[in-house]
């Protein structure tokens, strides 16, 4: 007897619930945003730290254009002296 109440009290419960659509749908939303929000989140770190270490690039060949323009502006201007 007592092998078979197991049985008898998992069929009492009743049919299996399942949540709403709505409330399946809202749940895979909110774990869609947190992955892009991660995604997010990773990829402006990433450009973050590759501009930080391309700054002085930047400024080093923006100089060197400013030498090299001088340099050729002052020659045209004693060409047309």
């Amino acid at each position: 007897m007592r092998d078979c109440e197991g049985a008898h009290v998992i069929a009492r419960r009743g049919p299996v619930q399942f949540p709403p659509p709505m409330e399946v749908f809202l749940h895979l939303w909110d774990e869609l945003d947190d992955l892009s929000g991660a995604c997010r989140h990773v990829a402006t770190s990433a450009a973050s730290e590759l501009l930080e270490r391309a700054a002085p690039v930047v400024a080093g060949a923006s100089a060197l254009g400013v030498w090299v323009l001088d340099g050729v502006y002052r020659h045209l201007l004693r060409l047309a002296a």
